[in-house]
């Protein structure tokens, strides 16, 4: 018994040891059953099954799409995103000091969360082809919601289990990065066009009539109603964390001269004595 769970510590610490071990890391991942070694032992060969995941899933959000470009539907746009949105995230997350964390795990956890985009690639347009689309735009919607709670609620896990941070902390950490990029997209007028861009709708789609439209609307309160909350709790956190980092301040390096030099005075004194 004892031999059998050295050898899994042992294969655990040396990261998957082969394809199908990514596979099943990746499950475990999408299940919240992975643990911090496996996630802090990720390695080459789990990035390039996560990006090959990436890539499927990319052909197949938009392979019914005919309006994007010719890399977006071969899947190349969504490999370079995950890079970019691993740095985004990185940049962010560095600052409230988690424990075990580097951009290159983060961008293997990122490419492990990309299997949920699946559910995109169902032609909802094609099974529902009724006039306005109303029904295939609302389980398009549908599919936006469940993809992105279930990956908030994976980051923030993965904050937890990896970077060993309070689930408080986690979720501020989550949060503050993904409500400053809404604000970003408000500020820049761009939260429609992303939007439609992620619920795989047509630009003409949102209007301020149809559900759509509430739900985006929804997004931008919850995110500027909370911004401000959310910005104050990471500054604490992140004022907190470098405190304790940073070297004392020079008054309690000076205090053990001040006391020495009171010794001195007295021994001087007790000689003349």
């Amino acid at each position: 018994m004892r031999k059998h769970e050295s050898v899994v510590e042992l294969e655990t610490s040396a990261g998957s040891l082969s394809m199908m071990d990514s596979v099943r890391l990746m499950l475990r991942v999408l299940t919240y059953r992975a643990t911090k070694d496996e996630l802090r032992n990720v390695n080459y060969r789990d990035l390039i099954v996560g990006l090959l995941v990436t890539w499927i899933v990319g052909i197949g959000r938009y392979w019914d799409n005919s309006r994007v470009e010719l890399l977006q539907q071969m899947g190349v746009g969504s490999v370079v995103y995950v890079f970019v949105l691993a740095l985004f995230l990185f940049c962010f997350m560095w600052p409230l000091r988690p424990k075990n964390l580097t951009y290159f795990r983060l961008l293997v956890f990122i490419t492990m969360t990309s299997l949920p985009a699946l559910l995109y690639a169902i032609p909802v347009q094609m099974i529902f082809p009724e006039p306005g689309l109303d029904t295939a735009n609302e389980i398009n919607l549908a599919f936006l919601a469940v993809v992105s709670l279930w990956r908030l609620s994976l980051l923030i896990w993965y904050m937890k289990r990896l970077g060993e941070m309070r689930a408080w902390k986690a979720e501020i950490g989550a949060f503050f990065p993904i409500i400053l990029l809404i604000a970003a997209l408000v500020f820049l007028n761009l939260e429609k066009v992303v939007f439609n861009m992620m619920g795989g709708l047509t630009q003409d789609t949102v209007s301020p009539n149809d559900d759509g439209y509430i739900f985006l609307t929804g997004i931008i309160f919850f995110a500027l109603f909370f911004a401000i909350p959310v910005l104050i709790g990471y500054i604490v956190i992140v004022c907190s964390a470098w405190q304790r980092i940073l070297p004392a301040a020079p008054k309690d390096e000076e205090a053990p001269c001040e006391e020495a030099t009171d010794e001195e005075a007295t021994d001087q004194a007790t000689e003349s004595l």
